[in-house]
């Protein structure tokens, strides 16, 4: 794997990171103070759960965010391993596109050659997948 990993101070504060970060930052907000979950229940769940009885790939990404926001993190971590990620590195990139527009902190650029970003985009497919596979062992049939 051919890589290059180079930190360079942006010219401007508001770049993709820190567009990035504000939408992450945001999103952390509103999982962490607004009870999305009861304001929607009437309109809630998964229509391809409800159909199939398995969860699709996205089952609970949603409940894992809120719940690591509140603190809960074993909780969400049991629900989806991946999905519980989510909230880590959105706060990664809140903190990360915040410096951004503060200080100008320095941004990453990754230089891959195109069979390394193969090998990455199939290993993420089978971290999604064996994810799924996990949600589909360890929950309930609805």
């Amino acid at each position: 794997m051919t890589a290059r990993l180079t930190f360079a101070r942006p010219t401007t504060r508001f770049t993709l990171l820190s567009i990035y970060g504000l939408i992450a930052a945001f999103g952390l907000f509103v999982a962490r103070f607004i009870p999305i979950a009861k304001l929607l229940q009437p309109w809630w769940g998964c229509p391809f759960r409800r159909t199939t009885g398995i969860p699709c790939l996205g089952c609970g990404l949603t409940r894992a965010f809120d719940w690591e926001a509140h603190g809960h993190f074993a909780r969400a971590f049991a629900l989806t391993p991946l999905g519980a990620m989510a909230p880590v590195i959105s706060g990664i990139v809140a903190a990360w596109g915040l410096a951004v527009i503060a200080v100008r902190a320095p941004q990453p650029d990754v230089h891959l050659e195109a069979r390394d970003w193969r090998v990455i985009r199939w290993s993420l497919l089978a971290l999604v997948l064996s994810n799924w596979v996990y949600m589909v062992l360890t929950r309930k049939p609805s």
